[in-house]
């Protein structure tokens, strides 16, 4: 079996090396291959040597990078190989990498060099292909930037995909075989010569692409085939002629253009491209990536494929787009700068002196792409916004008018937008929309009218209503605690490196998060290095953080499943977790393959937490831990077990096990406890939202009217909150239907589920009646507080 062994790095061949002026010297590798070699600079011989070989086999090939006398190492500088006859192919990567080859000689005995046998050669600055060489394998020669010249043989009969792209240095070739793969000369920015001899009938998609110093091409008659985009990004492309013998394509009337004979169809066009009055179409990405300062459409383009003028170089400089009056199909209404396609009025192609003419219903997919434009206005009468329509388009400011409905994948993405405003009538915004826009973005304003869309409590962020998710954020968003999702790419390149579930923490870099979120999805980008998830997550998406991701902190005892583990976090990220609940992570998904920086547990586990009533008796409460409430009676937990709408009242029923992140009402006597934490898991109904940090709250959140537990006018009952107002942490609050409520509703009533009794005055009872706390102590008169009692068996709470 034939062995390829490269050991660059690990290569030490040890021989003495004696230093005298002008003179080279040899020795032989423990391969026997006999090395010449001569010092950079004779008087310092730390600065290396250039060593040159003829190899008569390249089994066990081995090129040192450096040699040690015993004393000194001395580094390889240069390699000069020669391949002796009998050696009949270079095998696939057998030189990838070596940065040390600076030149090769093949010898006439080879009949193929193998896919990327050169690749990443940087200093290969000449390689002689013999005439036996019959093909070139793919990438063979890919990123050898020293090459500037290099002879392709007519034997070669196949060129593979990309085999010289990336040969910066490269400024002449000739062509002597099709290019049936794709990228074959792609990158070679210093080419200004490409001859295409007669025996090439096919030149592959993009072959020439991003060929930026070459500014002509002729395509011989025997040319059959060309692939799309052949000549993209080649911007100082002026001239492209087609032999006159050529039966499938032409360059009528001068036009330095290549036109399907057959279909009179554009296909490839440069900067000096006039469009001819015969051609009767114009080809997709015809002008990728070519710089032009004006567009004439005449009278004869019937059929434009999507805009063949996407990433075309239109300049920041004055720009026209005509159509010729007479064309069927397409005009240029109103000198708008624009192509429109009059039965639809549809806007095409813009650029960046468009304006939009007031007929205009729709702007079609990429229409403005890469347009340079900074402004634009979209009239009233614009309903639909096409796929990509301003992508990259330079914009800084869009006035989207009352009357646009829909914006389509990437319609503004990688624009500089600063502001967005919403209108009531756009009701479907497709995912992406405004993807690597956020970055610049500093408002978003949602009109009230919108039935889809809110920006609820001046967030910055656009909100799809009903499923309370974050479809669109930016630097200034501050997340309502009404929120459940979060989109993806929501917060892509906002500049936020770290995510905090303490409003207190929020700054411009840092994002707050509240506990009501559920679910993250692809939303941040590769800044992102710290986060603390919410207590309330669940699911975590496709990279959900953006990859940079070092450090990711969770306080819950009791994780979700991690179902899938490319959350986006670094390869070295390191999970926080607390005390005691590693094996439960591991268990749920949370590995340390995903976290390779390790799992970490933080704190202790307490044994109690405490919880303290005020003299009212009663208060709300939420704890990370589960508690166990049966081991006392001076303080016991609610739950909301339901809403009565007939009643305007919520019911209130006692359990003993409260799990972990569970809102729960105390009533008891005033005083501090100690509650045992329970490894106990309890399922409850709860309507109650409790809160492990300090939250913001607003009377209403989408469908929801909030509520909060508290003594006042009509006693102890839920009353609504005051908008903007702070709920403090480890306390519940309740969310219920708006529509469920009576008109203007205030306040909600309590009832027992045991029918507890409840009096507006201690005088409705005899008062020889015996009163107790819910201690059970006998109360030697009627209580002076409000609260709850029992009397005669029954729970009674005085309002």
């Amino acid at each position: 079996m034939r062995t390829k062994k490269l050991l660059f790095a690990l290569l030490a061949l040890v021989v003495s090396l004696p230093v005298v002026a002008n003179q080279e010297f040899t020795y032989t590798d423990p391969n026997g291959v006999v090395w010449t070699y001569e010092f950079v600079d004779e008087t310092d011989p730390s600065q290396g040597i250039v060593i040159t070989s003829s190899v008569s086999t390249t089994d066990g090939l081995v090129l040192p990078l450096e040699i040690n006398d015993g004393e000194t190492t001395l580094p390889v500088i240069g390699i000069s190989l020669i391949l002796e006859e009998g050696i009949t192919s270079i095998p696939d990567d057998f030189f990838k990498d070596n940065d040390k080859l600076t030149s090769v000689t093949i010898p006439n005995t080879v009949t193929s060099i193998g896919e990327r046998a050169f690749m990443n050669c940087w200093y290969l600055a000449s390689v002689t292909i013999p005439e036996s060489v019959l093909s070139i394998g793919n990438a063979a020669f890919s990123n050898c930037e020293s090459l500037s010249s290099v002879t392709i043989p007519t034997s070669v009969t196949n060129i593979g995909r990309s085999a010289f792209s990336g040969c910066r240095g490269l400024i002449s070739v000739t062509i002597p075989t099709s290019l049936n793969e794709d990228y074959v000369f792609s990158g070679c920015s210093s080419l200004t010569s490409v001859t295409i001899l007669e025996s090439v009938t096919s030149i592959g998609t993009e072959s020439f692409e991003s060929c930026i110093s070459l500014t002509s091409i002729s395509i011989p008659s025997s040319v059959i085939h060309i692939g799309s985009s052949i000549f993209a990004g080649c911007s100082a492309l002026t001239s492209i002629i087609v032999d006159e013998g050529n039966t499938v394509y032409d360059s009528r009337e001068n036009c330095n253009a290549i036109i399907e004979t057959a279909s009179n169809t554009l296909l490839v066009g440069c900067r000096n491209t006039t469009i001819p009055t015969t051609a009767t179409k114009i080809g997709e990405d015809a002008f990728k990536g070519v710089e032009l300062t004006s567009i004439f459409i005449p009278a004869s383009i019937t059929h434009i494929e999507g805009n063949p003028f996407v990433s075309a170089r239109i300049e920041t400089k004055p720009t026209s787009i005509v159509v010729a009056e007479g064309n069927p199909v397409y005009d240029s209404r109103e000198n708008c700068n624009a192509v429109i396609e009059t039965a639809s009025n549809t806007l095409v192609i813009g650029c960046k002196n468009t304006v939009i003419p007031s007929s205009v219903r729709s702007i079609g997919d990429r229409a403005f792409d890469s347009a340079g434009l900074t402004s634009i206005t979209i009239p009233p009468s614009v309903t639909t916004i096409g796929d990509g329509a301003f992508y990259i388009s330079g914009l800084t400011s869009v006035t989207l008018s009352e009357g646009v409905e829909s914006i389509g994948a990437w319609a503004f993405g990688a624009t500089n937008l600063t502001s967005l405003s919403i209108p009531s009538t756009l009701i479907n915004i497709a995912d992406n929309a405004f993807t690597y826009s956020t970055g610049a973005i500093e408002s978003i304003v949602v009109s009230e009218g919108n039935p889809k869309y809110d920006s609820r409590h001046n967030c910055n962020a656009l909100i799809e209503t009903e499923s309370n998710t974050i479809v669109v954020g930016c630097r200034n968003t501050t997340i309502p605690s009404s929120v459940t999702r979060i989109g993806g790419a929501a917060f892509l390149h906002c500049g936020f490196t770290a995510i905090t579930t303490d409003p207190s923490q929020a700054s411009e870099t840092c994002l707050y998060i509240p506990s009501s979120v559920t679910s993250i999805t692809g939303s941040f980008s590769e800044e992102l290095t710290t986060v603390n998830l919410p207590e309330g997550l669940t699911e975590l998406g496709e990279n959900a953080f953006g990859g940079g991701v070092t450090s990711l902190i969770s306080t819950k005892t009791t994780p979700f499943v991690l179902e899938n583990p490319n959350i986006g976090v670094a390869l070295n990220c390191v999970l926080h977790i607390p005390a005691g609940t590693k094996d439960a992570y591991i268990a749920a998904g949370w590995t340390e393959e995903v976290f390779g920086g390790g799992i970490v547990e933080d704190g202790v586990v307490p044994e109690s937490v405490s919880v303290t009533l005020s003299s009212i008796g009663a208060g709300t409460f939420c704890s990370q831990y589960a508690l166990d409430f049966s081991g006392t009676d001076d303080v016991k937990a609610y739950i909301v077990s339901a809403f009565l709408p007939r009643t305007g009242e919520v019911t209130l029923t006692r359990i003993k096990y409260v799990p972990a992140m569970t809102g729960i009402v105390l009533l008891g006597t005033a005083g501090t406890f100690d509650i045992p934490i329970t490894d106990e898991q309890a399922v409850v109904a709860d309507l109650l939202v409790g809160v492990t940090e300090r939250t913001q709250l607003y009377r209403t959140e989408g469908r929801y009217t909030n509520f909060v537990l508290a003594n006042g006018s009509s006693g102890l009952g839920f009353y609504t909150v005051a908008d903007g107002s702070t709920l403090a942490a480890n306390r519940a609050y309740l969310p219920l239907l708006t529509y469920l409520l009576p008109t203007s509703a205030s306040s909600i009533s309590i009832r027992f589920d045991d029918d507890a009794t409840m009096i507006d005055d201690m005088k409705a009872e005899d008062e020889t009646t015996t009163w107790h706390d819910l201690s059970g102590r006998t109360l030697n008169e009627l209580p002076s507080a409000k609260g709850v009692y029992i009397v005669n068996g029954k729970k009674v709470v005085v309002k």
